[in-house]
């Protein structure tokens, strides 16, 4: 007689939904899917009901079709810790609501700020991509908020008065890496002086040191007489100093400083000589310093290796003076301190920040996707690009680095984007790295990276390889000088809009 079929009904479901098992070993009172339903933690099952417009609501007419939509709750606004705005991405513009301000009278979608920010406005240097269709991701800290999107260079924003505003970031790195030389070695003293040469001797401070550098997105159009541009609050720039100024395209300008405003950041400079045309932006500027290599060169009749340290031949009175202590220094072989020069980090511009000609840019349009705030700094990362070999630069990737910010001080805004060690790396006195200092981890094999979640002491990565961990090796928590990097799962991420913070 054949078997027959009987139904069976369940209606205990304690153990809510179950998503990891099988018909082998699924435990009992769970079940495996559920469509529109609530589980309540004694077991009870309800039907979810129906999505209405809150009491007393308020429409705002904002078209959604074919774009990104992201929201995020951003807390601590302004530094107080009693204020909270929900932030609404739509397509390419950012909604604010203030969200401490809802009432049952006046519900959260009347608290809807006058501030707007439009995503296209910042757009990174050179790239055609379409933002709006994009999601961005967010953190925030020390009551900053900090948007992050692979089309645009990340910014944040600030709330004072129910007024939000938004800040380009310009993340910068120190150059440890140089230019490769084909087929020199580092203790070789050419007779010539190539522009790589010429550039990596600049790189080992070969200089007398920049007291300032800076970076400004102002237009300017390059040329002869007074330019403005605005750059970093609260740098020392004297007026009458000489400056260097590099753009894009292998455009340069060069003068004196007229006025630099430190609350404001306003530097006026009386430009005197310029290479090239246009109204470009982004620029990089720096003091003009003392060119040791000439002076080396005019004493020995060569120039320097790239194992020379400048100053190891100073004289006992503390001039540079090579000709009279060349013969009291041991050549080495291995190549000197590097890193003078500061970068920055999507738009490595060599020329622009030496003023030595022909030098090969590496740049990408891409940039941060995610980052985070974690123990008093911004961290960066998912920028997936690279350079393949071409003129003077090796190939380049970005896709498995973790850009990190130095310690953030006394609301220190030019900080955010600072990615680099304080001392000059190259100098005879301070070169030290710092705990605070800012730096680039490399997770080698990692893949694309799609989340950092900071817990307790460390750092969650989450990258298409696996899932790592960053923490200090003594167990107290991150800093420059001392970080390990753990893998703890192969398990493979795919995407950065998959994760929940459960509070």
């Amino acid at each position: 007689m054949p078997q027959a079929v009987n139904t069976s009904v369940e209606n205990n479901f304690v153990e809510g939904l179950k998503t990891e098992f099988t018909g082998l070993n699924f435990p009992e009172n769970a079940c495996t899917a559920t469509s529109n339903c609530v589980f309540t933690l004694i077991g009870d099952v309800f039907r979810r009901e129906g999505i209405d417009y809150e009491a007393n609501y308020a429409l705002t007419n904002i078209n959604r079709s074919g774009v990104a939509i992201s929201s995020y709750i951003w807390t601590n606004v302004g530094g107080d810790g009693q204020t909270k705005v929900y932030v609404l991405q739509v397509g390419g513009t950012l909604y604010f609501y203030q969200l401490t301000n809802a009432t049952a009278s006046s519900p959260l979608s009347t608290t809807k700020l006058a501030s707007t920010v439009t995503l296209s406005s910042f757009l990174a240097t050179g790239s055609t991509a379409n933002p709006n269709i994009t999601e961005c991701q967010y953190t925030d800290g020390n009551g900053y908020l900090f948007i992050f999107h692979p089309n645009l260079d990340p910014f944040y924003c600030t709330f004072a008065v129910g007024v939000v505003t938004a800040n380009i970031i310009n993340i910068q790195i120190r150059d440890f890496a140089g230019i490769f030389e084909t087929s020199v070695a580092d203790n070789f003293r050419p007779p010539t002086l190539s522009a790589e040469h010429n550039y990596n001797l600049i790189n080992q401070g070969w200089t007398s040191g920049a007291t300032w550098t800076a970076t400004s997105q102002t237009n300017v159009t390059v040329g002869l007489g007074s330019k403005t541009f605005i750059t970093q609050t609260g740098l020392t720039i004297s007026n009458g100093s000489a400056v260097s100024i590099g753009g894009i395209n292998g455009t340069s300008m060069g003068g004196v400083v007229t006025t630099y405003t430190s609350g404001t950041g306003t530097l006026i400079v009386n430009v005197t000589s310029s290479t090239g045309s246009g109204t470009l932006a982004p620029w990089t500027l720096s003091s003009t310093n003392t060119n040791n290599i000439s002076v080396w060169f005019t004493a020995i009749g060569n120039y320097p290796s790239n194992s020379d340290v400048w100053w190891q031949f100073k004289s006992s009175a503390g001039a540079f003076s090579p000709g009279t202590t060349i013969n009291n220094i041991t050549l080495g072989t291995g190549p000197a301190p590097k890193g003078f020069n500061i970068l920055l980090a999507f738009n490595q511009q060599r020329t622009s920040i030496s003023s030595v000609l022909g030098l090969t840019d590496v740049v990408t349009t891409v940039r941060p996707r995610t980052g985070t705030w974690f123990q008093g700094r911004v961290f960066y990362t998912g920028v997936d690009a690279s350079q393949v070999a071409s003129g003077d630069a090796t190939f380049t990737t970005w896709t498995e680095n973790i850009y990190f910010s130095q310690i953030i001080q006394s609301n220190n805004t030019s900080q955010f984007g600072k990615c680099y060690q304080l001392n000059d790396p190259t100098s005879e006195t301070l070169f030290d790295l710092l705990p605070s200092d800012g730096g680039v981890i490399t997770i080698q094999g990692c893949g694309s990276i799609y989340k950092l979640f900071p817990v307790q002491n460390g750092l969650l990565v989450f990258a298409s390889n696996g899932i790592w961990f960053i923490t200090g090796s003594q167990g107290i928590g991150f800093s420059a000088t001392d970080y390990t990097i753990t893998k703890i799962s192969g398990i493979q991420s795919i995407s950065s809009t998959s994760y929940v913070n459960v509070m």
